[in-house]
């Protein structure tokens, strides 16, 4: 039996990894000697549905904390991105650097003495290390507040907008059954998620007195109550 060895970079990946997908490495050959094939999500997407569903919440909000790792590359990309849609949305945003999640007290003083109406927490698997204790302080603050992660929600964040990553892992299994079968991964296109997922937390609305508009309860793909 002849066994030939095939080389391939498979990504999964959000944010920063869409950026290589306009990049020329991954557009430049059309059979490179390492052909790149995956699933990725566009930042440009979820940052801009995050902001305008955090201002369809809160009618009149003009000032939006933003939480951001400064060391990931998704964050510095969101946050790049978010600063550039802030006029049209008709907002100010006013960024937070956190690089210890065990100073979240300290930071609470700051966003406050801000006077900010809403928050909006980066992208980056660092804030995932303390989905609790960062959805408790975004209730004490009484702001609403968007995440990208849906784990946030599940924590008691008030809503959560991103792709549904299950989803893009059964995406990638798909295109790695292709690739087993035989099909070659420098002819198989880039993907992008099929799934994105609004998810409401009612519970957490109520409780810090936020009325959540019915169009909201129509449109989220999960409303936890």
């Amino acid at each position: 039996m002849v066994v030939r060895r095939r080389e391939f970079i498979f990504l999964v990946g959000t944010g920063a990894g869409a950026a290589l997908l306009r990049s020329r490495v991954l557009g430049a050959q059309p059979s490179p000697i390492r052909p790149l094939v995956g699933v990725l999500s566009p930042l440009s997407i979820t940052a801009a549905a995050r902001n305008v569903a955090a201002l369809l919440v809160v009618p009149g909000l003009v000032r939006v904390a933003a939480l951001f790792n400064p060391d990931d590359p998704n964050d510095r990309v969101q946050r790049k991105r978010l600063l550039a849609a802030a006029p049209a949305l008709g907002v100010t945003i006013q960024i937070f650097e956190v690089r210890d999640l065990s100073k979240l007290e300290d930071l609470a003083g700051e966003i406050t003495r801000a006077n900010v109406h809403g928050l909006v927490i980066g992208m980056s698997p660092f804030f995932l290390s303390s989905p609790s204790q960062i959805t408790a302080m975004a209730s004490r603050l009484k702001l609403p507040t968007v995440y990208f992660w849906r784990e946030f929600a599940d924590a008691g964040g008030l809503m959560s907008y991103g792709c549904n990553l299950p989803e893009m892992y059964r995406q990638s299994g798909r295109l790695v059954g292709k690739i087993l079968k035989g099909e070659k991964p420098g002819d198989l296109a880039f993907e992008l998620p099929s799934r994105y997922e609004l998810i409401v937390n009612l519970k957490t609305a109520k409780s810090m007195g936020i009325h959540i508009a019915e169009v909201f309860h129509v449109l989220a793909d999960e409303l936890i109550e």
